[in-house]
């Protein structure tokens, strides 16, 4: 009947209202006399039919529940802190190659004392990420000279160098002379200026000066059985643990309270 001329399509739509079976107008176009003429014989034209199928092809792309959660997680609605902790907690903890029962013989220390290294995916090995110490300890004094670690300030070494009883002076500290020389940063912790320190009641201080220096000397004499290293080295790796929410931490950060984590990170293990 699609193929029916426009005037022979009124003749049958005539037919249909003359037995009250439809109320379609004759002036209407030939694509809606069609519609009513089928509607009353129960067919389906092939507009309607190709109205069907487009209907039905219509689809809609649906992101899949990982790319929504990602879409979530980069936006401002979660907090870098939250992602840290998800990480640490859920990410981190199991992507480790080696046990965490690593322990020294007949010591009484807690498990996870040991630094354990990533794994390289593209080149299935280990990557360690060594700092050495002498690095370590220049870093320590910079970044005590310019204040914020274990939130303390640089007044206590201020205060030191003013009263000239040691060998560090002010412009040592507030200039930070020759940054990368050890011998300046083990004069910075020395047992002198530890003891000024105590003598002018900042006693945080000076027990940060006994630790790094105890720590120091873990890393850096010979002859010292590995027992005897942990417990010089016990002192400063609990100030750091006592300042820090490892919720807080990941594998991704790069700094801690101001502190680069390399430098909190590595001292401790």
């Amino acid at each position: 009947m699609e193929n029916l001329r426009d005037c022979d399509i009124k003749i049958f739509l005539k037919f249909f209202k003359h037995k009250t079976l439809t109320n379609a107008k004759l002036s209407i176009g030939k694509d809606e006399k069609l519609k009513a003429i089928f509607d009353v014989i129960s067919l389906v034209t092939s507009i309607q039919k190709s109205h069907m199928i487009n209907k039905k092809a219509k689809l809609y792309n649906v992101k899949s529940l990982k790319d929504q959660a990602k879409l979530v997680l980069s936006g401002k609605e979660v907090s870098k802190h939250a992602l840290n902790i998800m990480c640490a907690e859920y990410v981190w903890k199991d992507s480790s190659r080696l046990k965490h029962d690593l322990k020294v013989s007949t010591s009484n220390f807690p498990e996870y004392w040991f630094y354990i290294p990533d794994y390289s995916k593209e080149r299935e090995q280990l990557e360690v990420r060594c700092v050495d110490s002498s690095h370590l300890l220049t870093r320590t004094r910079r970044k005590v000279c310019k204040g914020g670690i274990e939130h303390m300030t640089n007044e206590p070494w201020v205060k030191v160098a003013r009263s000239k009883k040691t060998l560090i002076t002010p412009i040592m500290i507030e200039d930070i002379v020759d940054p990368m020389s050890v011998p300046m940063a083990v004069t910075h912790f020395c047992s002198d200026v530890e003891n000024t320190m105590r003598d002018n009641g900042d006693m945080d201080a000076a027990s940060f000066c006994h630790a790094v220096r105890s720590w120091w000397k873990a890393e850096d004499e010979s002859g010292i059985s590995a027992l005897d290293r942990i417990h010089m080295r016990i002192a400063l790796r609990e100030r750091h643990f006592g300042q820090c929410q490892f919720r807080a931490l990941s594998s991704t950060n790069n700094v801690y309270k101001r502190v680069a984590f390399a430098t909190m990170g590595s001292s401790c293990c």
